[in-house]
């Protein structure tokens, strides 16, 4: 039987958070050197610069533009702070949200004890720590995720209001990533259909509405403004081209961890094979998304074998179980910690990657039930299937993780009640020993990419 009492006066949650936002903070304060960015951080930074000019959004080097989210919160810490690496610091103080936001999601699936266990996990999670220390998209893509999750469940029974408050989170991570616009419609199910006891059929939809409202009226300045000047209908970002196209050309596809090293654009432009492609570079980004994707579809088209071929070498890029995290501590980029500090964070993130990637899966078809179930479950094979089709890379599982903890957290409340879950039910058991052995062969293929982690 769940445990009645509201989950935020569990004081084993709240030492929780308070341990997540220390252990955050100190791991900003300990940064050697918070100028220095990589790749996509340096991207967003140099797209929040002309913002700051009130020339508009920047675009990437490679001629894609980047959704505006993360380089508006770029350019307000600028303005607020003095610096946009104070988003570090606004990184930190998300920490609770998401925690919180889990955390309730568990202890309604699986009582108090499922809370405390998400909430603990949440609060120590290597990757998790690690992204909080840089100006990548994670950490807010993934807060905004955990919140929009807690959020749609919360509006099943609550006034239209909540609803609208949904689908304004949503709107902000549609905002954030692009890849988040087709979210609306899962989550609309969560409203709709799914649930043991869904409420009256017109309340239903009057919430649905409202969410999709919530949406719109997030996205609708930015979007309707883009729309206009371009003279096409735009949500968020221009990138689905470049992704495909690095996913889907004629060469070995790119991949950005450790692997791939820090490649100087010669080396980029020869890995993808000697130049860059013949698409419109001085027409805008919209163009130049458009001329990628057709070469990318013309690719699968032309080449359906080499596609499909492809997949479980994405999917291998995706559960990679050595995060950025690795990455950066083999590039020497934190030169004063410790080897043997250095070791046992390598393989303290190695070990959470693979018990949540492949606990999660079997956690999910056990203990997954109902409109929690839709939140967390269908964002995360969501995501899974665009990877699979387009690029794959470590990065993108980040903000999944926090979704699979929910189950976990709730399996493991009560292994007894999982396990018989599971034998009761043999299409669980069969999805899940399937799942988790695909899940498993991706984590293992990591090798595949071209780096074993371990460099001693």
């Amino acid at each position: 039987m769940q445990d009645e009492a509201p989950w935020w006066r569990d004081r084993v949650v709240g030492l929780a958070v308070v341990l997540g936002v220390v252990v955050r903070a100190l791991a900003v304060a300990s940064l050697e050197d918070p100028t220095a960015c990589t790749r996509d951080e340096c991207i967003f930074r140099d797209a929040a610069a002309p913002l700051l000019q009130g020339q508009g959004l920047g675009l990437a080097p490679a001629g894609w533009l980047p959704a505006p989210g993360y380089p508006y919160v770029l350019a307000a810490c600028f303005l607020l702070f003095g610096s946009m690496e104070a988003v570090r610091w606004v990184q930190v103080a998300l920490a609770p949200l998401m925690i919180g936001a889990l955390a309730s999601l568990a202890h309604s699936a699986g009582g108090r004890p499922a809370a405390r266990l998400t909430a603990v996990a949440l609060a120590l999670h290597p990757t998790l720590i690690f992204f909080t220390t840089t100006l990548w998209t994670e950490t807010v893509y993934a807060t905004l995720l955990a919140v929009a999750a807690w959020a749609v469940v919360r509006a099943r029974s609550a006034g239209v209001l909540g609803a609208v408050f949904a689908g304004v989170v949503l709107g902000g991570a549609t905002l954030t990533r692009g890849v988040a616009t087709w979210l609306l419609p899962l989550y609309l199910i969560a409203l709709l259909v799914a649930g043991e006891r869904p409420a009256p059929r017109a309340r239903r939809i009057r919430h649905a509405a409202a969410m999709v409202l919530g949406w719109a009226l997030a996205i609708a300045p930015y979007s309707t403004a883009m729309s206009v000047a371009h003279q096409r209908v735009i949500v968020s970002d221009a990138t689905v081209g470049h992704v495909a196209w690095l996913g889907n050309d004629r060469f070995e596809p790119i991949g950005f961890d450790l692997g791939n090293g820090p490649a100087t654009t010669r080396v980029y432009l020869r890995r993808v094979g000697g130049t860059r492609p013949d698409c419109p570079y001085d027409r805008g980004p919209f163009a130049m998304d458009a001329c990628l994707t057709q070469r990318a579809v013309g690719g699968i088209v032309q080449h359906p074998g080499r596609f499909v071929a492809r997949i479980p070498q994405r999917m291998a890029q995706l559960f990679n179980p050595h995060t950025f995290l690795t990455r950066h501590l083999r590039w020497r980029y934190a030169p004063a910690v410790p080897w043997a500090v250095e070791e046992l964070l390598v393989a303290l993130q190695f070990a959470f990657s693979l018990v949540v990637c492949v606990g999660g899966a079997v956690a999910m078809w056990a203990r997954a039930r109902g409109a929690t179930a839709w939140v967390t479950a269908a964002p995360i094979a969501y995501h899974v299937a665009i990877v699979a089709g387009l690029y794959g890379i470590s990065r993108f599982r980040v903000p999944l993780e926090p979704l699979a903890l929910v189950w976990i957290g709730v399996a493991l409340a009560d292994p007894r009640a999982t396990a018989h879950a599971l034998v009761a039910q043999p299409v669980r058991l069969v999805g899940a020993v399937i799942t988790a052995a695909l899940v498993a062969a991706a984590c293992a293929g990591y090798a595949w990419t071209g780096w074993p982690g371990w460099t001693w």
